[in-house]
């Protein structure tokens, strides 16, 4: 909300009153805002159809409909400021956009273990790098497996590094056993035995519900285990 007796840079909500609220909808400067407001998101709006339309689905176009959506997301929340100032109503989109922005606290709190229920017990393995190029060129035949539509370029941009490259091995394993993928991948060699590392623990078993990393249905519990020594 800005303050039209005031300097834009001095415009704060804090020094709004309810009465100026009222008085400054309707006026003359408050319109002229507006209606600047709405030609910008409409410019925005019409390079956003450009950019966008031209675009293939192409890995390497990601940074440019990143920045063009935030450049539309700006328009369209300067545009409901406006819109506010001048009528005093709103369309919602700065408060989406808060919303969006929201942190949520993911801490667990440690109880007593529930008497019945799921336990999930989480693994580590460790593997030793050996070829990290032949681990990011194994990583980039699982991406073209998995998107057969998409390019050798495409693949370079998505698989950059090693963490892509083992995200797109296993994605593209699918239920297949994540360590088997990794212990035959060239490039990496398995490095000592697994390690339980904890356990999660749930009220409610339910199998197709159930989300280990997130959601109304996640565990709230966990109970750190023993930790088996990793490489020899």
């Amino acid at each position: 909300m800005t303050d039209p007796e005031l300097p834009e840079a001095q415009w704060t909500e804090a020094q709004w009153t309810e009465a100026q609220w009222t008085e400054a909808q309707w006026t003359d400067e408050t319109r002229r805002r507006y209606r600047q407001a709405t030609a910008e998101l409409l410019v925005a709006l019409s390079e956003h159809d450009r950019q966008t339309s031209a675009m293939t689905g192409r890995q390497h176009e990601m940074a440019e409909i990143f920045a063009v959506n935030d450049a539309l997301r700006l328009a369209a929340e300067a545009f409901d400021d406006a819109l506010m100032d001048f009528t005093g109503t709103t369309i919602g989109w700065g408060d989406l956009a808060d919303y969006e922005d929201q942190e949520f606290d993911d801490d667990v709190e440690v109880l007593d273990a529930p008497s019945s229920g799921l336990v999930a017990l989480m693994r580590r393995e460790d593997y030793v790098v050996v070829n990290e190029d032949a681990v990011v060129e194994a990583g980039r035949q699982a991406y073209r497996e998995t998107w057969p539509n998409d390019t050798d370029d495409d693949a370079k941009f998505r698989v950059h590094g090693l963490g892509p490259a083992l995200y797109e091995l296993i994605h593209a394993a699918s239920a297949e056993d994540p360590a088997a993928v990794l212990a035959r991948t060239e490039g990496l060699r398995p490095a000592g035995p697994s390690a339980v590392v904890f356990a999660m623990a749930a009220e409610e078993f339910d199998p197709d519900a159930i989300d280990l990393f997130g959601g109304d249905d996640a565990p709230t519990e966990i109970y750190r285990l023993v930790v088996i020594p990793g490489p020899e």
